[in-house]
């Protein structure tokens, strides 16, 4: 065989392997392939019915045609011109190309901050250049409640602030905490300040809840709102600096702070709780166990803390950002490992690549009453999926946790 035939029979021997790995591939994701081609050639045809007027302004009724407005970032508000992640009216190209349960929510801001379960079992999913009340499940977007664009029709004294929080509240009103601490209320289209950037709250508001009849801001301190919805209050605590997370449980919140402390408050008074050991970590979560005790993420791991306050390292290692606990089985977030299933004592996750995750700093998560698994990611945008679907996917993934390295 001369020289130049066997780098001829080399390239074909290649080429047949190519063509066999991709093959295989397809006939592995031909359902999901088939299925996002439908939606593919659907929302094509909506839009071509549809052919929507760019300028057509944002709705705040349920059932008006949407056009998104996220996205459009600080550098944006400056220039006027369109932020990187600004997709109005995109299609859900990662969802497409993924080819897995997991669909991607149009006009979510790539960093997507928190999720969370609205009075009305309704979903609402805060990023930071946008603001979404979405329907449980596979139902429409709701509303979009911020984007730069609305900021600077209605304040005028400098770039909008990237969101941190959000809070809908169950008579329509909503709250939304930035990452410099100002607070803004909201009813319909009009925001009105409740804390400017330079006033405390100061830094990043780090959670907004309604708890037994009480609306809190947690970020410097914890605050609440007033019975006439115009000012915010500050809750004294004792000695507390900076709030890391909020756990709210049926009887009483816990708080952990920046100084290794962990405070209960019942609605009156706050008192010590336990002090968090230094090599724990940085808490991030604070979830009520459905056995008793509490679940703690932190960025040194998973742990278990009964009412005794004995701390048991469940996961021990991993940077633990979001907790959802159900019957037989715990879904939890992490921060640059992906999406961890924890079923039968065995451990699975789901990182990037084919059928996965567009990135793996998970941020929050939560499921709601259609029994949709919700994600923010940080990097990666907002993201829904049904439970059994993605269960399905993620339990072929098994995963073997690595010991905690040392400190």
């Amino acid at each position: 065989m001369l020289p130049g035939e066997s780098r001829s029979e080399n390239r074909r021997i290649v080429l047949l392997l190519l063509l066999g790995a991709l093959v295989g591939l397809l006939v592995e994701f031909w359902p999901q392939v088939k299925q996002a081609t439908g939606e593919v050639v659907q929302a094509l045809q909506a839009r071509r019915e549809a052919s929507p007027d760019p300028s057509t302004p944002i709705p705040t009724a349920p059932g008006a045609p949407v056009h998104s407005e996220a996205g459009a970032g600080p550098d944006a508000a400056a220039t006027g011109a369109p932020a990187p992640d600004a997709t109005p009216g995109a299609l859900p190209i990662l969802s497409i190309l993924t080819g897995g349960p997991l669909r991607e929510i149009e006009g979510m801001s790539s960093e997507a901050m928190q999720v969370a379960l609205t009075p009305a079992g309704d979903v609402l999913m805060t990023g930071k250049y946008a603001v979404l009340e979405l329907g449980a499940g596979d139902a429409p977007l709701r509303r979009l409640l911020y984007s730069p664009r609305r900021y600077r029709e209605q304040f005028a004294d400098g770039r909008p602030q990237a969101m941190a929080s959000a809070l809908l509240l169950a008579d329509g009103r909503y709250l939304l905490g930035g990452w410099h601490g100002e607070v803004l209320m909201g009813r319909d289209e009009t925001l009105h300040r409740l804390s400017a950037r330079e006033d405390r709250p100061k830094g990043r508001i780090v959670r907004m809840l309604a708890w037994n009849g009480h609306v809190l801001v947690a970020g410097d301190g914890l605050w609440r709102l007033d019975d006439e919805g115009g000012q915010l209050r500050e809750i004294t605590l004792p000695g507390t600096s900076r709030l890391d997370a909020v756990g709210a449980g049926a009887s009483q919140l816990l708080l952990a702070d920046s100084g290794r402390r962990i405070l209960a408050w019942d609605g009156a008074r706050a008192e010590p709780w336990m002090q968090w050991p230094d090599d724990a970590g940085r808490i991030e979560a604070l979830v009520p166990a459905r056995e008793g005790g509490w679940w703690v993420g932190s960025t040194r791991g998973l742990f278990r803390v009964g009412d005794d306050r004995q701390i048991r390292a469940v996961l021990p290692g991993v940077w633990v950002t979001g907790i959802v606990e159900r019957a037989d089985e715990s879904w939890i977030g992490t921060w640059k490992q992906g999406l961890l299933l924890r079923r039968d004592d065995r451990w699975y996750r789901l990182g990037t690549g084919i059928g996965g995750l567009a990135d793996e700093s998970v941020n929050a998560l939560t499921v709601d009453a259609q029994e949709h698994l919700w994600l923010a990611l940080y990097g990666g945008g907002g993201w829904r999926a049904p439970l059994p679907a993605l269960r399905h996917r993620i339990m072929r993934h098994p995963w073997v946790p690595e010991a905690d390295p040392a400190p």
